[in-house]
C-alpha cells in the first residue's frame, strides 16, 4: 500500500492546480480514522477465534530478484507514463495497475487483474442502478446512504469469503466508495464517470499485463533472475 500511496500522491502532487498540504494532510488523517474505526468495531464485534496468520512462502534468492525487479520496474513506468501523459483524472487507472503487481508475479498478476475488472464492473452496474433509482435526487443525503451503505456492506461480506485480499470484494469497495465520495456532485450523475471508470480501468490493466509479461520473459532470460515455481 505504500507504493499506491507514493505514487497516487506523488502524481497529483506534480500539478500545479494541487495543493501537497491538503493531499498530504488528508491522506494522514484517513489513516488515522481507518486505524481508529477499525479499533472501535474490533472491540465491538470481537472475533470468535483467533486469526492465524497465513503460511509462509519460501523463495530463493533468484526469485526474490525477480519480483522485486519486475514489480518496481513496472510500477516506475506506470508513474511515467502517467506523468508524461497527464492523466490527472485518471486515478482509478492508476491504482488498478499499481494493485495488480501485489501479487509481485506475472501468474498472479493475470489473476489479480481478473479480480479487478470483475469487481469494478459489479460495482459500477450497483451504481447505474443506484442512479436509475435515485435519478436526479441525487443530492439527498438521506436517499443515498442507505443504497451506499447496502454496496459496502455487499461488498465487504464478499471481500471477507474471499480470503485473498484484494479481490473482487476488494474492488467493488474501493470502486463504490470512490465513485460515490469523490465523483458524485449535487445534481451531477455518475453515468459518464461510471462508463469512463470501466474503460480506463480495462485499458490500464491490458497495458500492465503487457508490461508484466515483457519484464516476467526478460528477466527469466538470465540465471540470477529467473522465476521458477516448484512443485
Amino acid at each position: 500500500m505504500g507504493v499506491v500511496c507514493q505514487s497516487t500522491m506523488l502524481n497529483f502532487m506534480s500539478y500545479p492546480t494541487s495543493n501537497w498540504h491538503t493531499l498530504m494532510f488528508s491522506n494522514m488523517e484517513a489513516c488515522v480514522m481507518a486505524v481508529a474505526l477499525s479499533a472501535l468495531l474490533h472491540y465491538l464485534i470481537p472475533d470468535v477465534e483467533p486469526r492465524k496468520p497465513p503460511p509462509r512462502i519460501e523463495k530463493d534468492a533468484a526469485r526474490i530478484r525477480h519480483e522485486s525487479l519486475l514489480s518496481g520496474t513496472v510500477a516506475t513506468i506506470i508513474f511515467v507514463v502517467f506523468q508524461i501523459c497527464d492523466l490527472s483524472d485518471s486515478l482509478s487507472a492508476l491504482m488498478a495497475g499499481i494493485l495488480i503487481l501485489f501479487p509481485m508475479h506475472y501468474r498472479g498478476a493475470v489473476i489479480s487483474s481478473i479480480w479487478r475488472v470483475v469487481g469494478v464492473v459489479l460495482a459500477c452496474l450497483y451504481i447505474l442502478v443506484v442512479q436509475l433509482i435515485i435519478y436526479d435526487f441525487s443530492n439527498h443525503m438521506i436517499l443515498m446512504m442507505p443504497l451506499i451503505g447496502l454496496g459496502l456492506a455487499f461488498s465487504a461480506r464478499l471481500h471477507v469469503m474471499e480470503k485473498v485480499g484484494a479481490g473482487v470484494g476488494f474492488a467493488s469497495i474501493t470502486t463504490i466508495g470512490i465513485m460515490f465520495g469523490q465523483n458524485l456532485h449535487p445534481y451531477q450523475d455518475l453515468v459518464f464517470s461510471d462508463l469512463y471508470r470501466i474503460t480506463s480501468v480495462t485499458v490500464s490493466l491490458v497495458v500492465t499485463l503487457t508490461l508484466v509479461f515483457l519484464m516476467h520473459r526478460l528477466l527469466n532470460c538470465f540465471a540470477a533472475t529467473r522465476f521458477v515455481v516448484s512443485d
